[in-house]
C-alpha cells in the first residue's frame, strides 16, 4: 500500500478514537489484539494500520450493536470512520475470491450482517459471499451474536459438539468477563 493511504487510515482511526466510547470500546477489544498480533510478528511494517483498522472497524461495531444502536447508525458510523459499507450485497462480483485484506474482507462481512434480519441469516449472508468464507462470516457473527444473540437451537447444538476441555476453556471465559462487569 501506498503511504498516503496508510497515512490517511492511521488519520481516520485517530478521529474514530475521539468519541469516547469508540476509544474505550477499541482500548479493550481491539487496541490488544492488534497488539497482539503486530507484537508476535503476525502484523508488521505498512500493513499494521490497516488490520488496527480492521479490527478497531469491527470492534465498534459489536460495541455498538452491543448497546443497541439501530443497525443503519452503526452503518453511517462505519462508513464515515472506517470502510465504505454503503453498498449491497448483491453488488459483490460472483467471482469475488480469497482477499486476505481488510480492506475487502472487514467491509464484505458488514454488510453481511447489515442486510440480515437475525444470527443466522447474518451468517448464511456472509457464507453466500464466497472467498474468505470462514473469516467473513467469523467477523458477521460476532457482530450478529452483539446484536441479536445466538438462538438456543444453535448455542445447544455447539455446546453438543464441543470436546470437553474446550467447553471448559468458555466456561473459564465467561467466568472471567462476569467478573469484570
Amino acid at each position: 500500500m501506498e503511504e498516503k493511504a496508510v497515512l490517511r487510515m492511521r488519520d481516520r482511526i485517530s478521529a474514530a478514537l475521539t468519541v469516547p466510547y469508540v476509544r474505550r470500546a477499541v482500548w479493550l477489544m481491539a487496541g490488544g489484539l492488534a497488539g497482539f498480533l503486530t507484537a508476535r510478528g503476525l502484523v508488521f511494517g505498512k500493513y499494521a494500520p490497516f488490520a488496527a483498522a480492521g479490527a478497531a472497524a469491527v470492534s465498534s461495531a459489536i460495541f455498538l450493536a452491543k448497546t443497541g444502536t439501530p443497525k443503519a447508525e452503526i452503518r453511517r458510523y462505519i462508513d464515515s470512520n472506517f470502510y465504505p459499507v454503503m453498498f449491497h450485497l448483491a453488488s459483490i462480483p460472483k467471482d469475488y475470491g480469497f482477499e486476505a485484506a481488510c480492506s475487502r474482507s472487514v467491509p464484505q462481512a458488514l454488510v453481511a450482517f447489515f442486510e440480515s434480519d437475525g444470527f443466522e441469516d447474518a451468517i448464511r449472508n456472509a457464507i453466500s459471499i464466497g472467498g474468505d468464507s470462514d473469516t467473513i462470516a467469523a467477523i458477521a457473527g460476532s457482530v450478529a451474536e452483539a446484536a441479536y444473540g445466538v438462538p438456543e437451537a444453535i448455542r445447544s447444538e455447539v455446546d453438543r459438539r464441543l470436546t470437553p476441555d474446550i467447553r471448559d476453556v468458555f466456561a473459564a471465559f465467561g467466568k472471567k468477563l462476569e467478573t469484570r462487569k
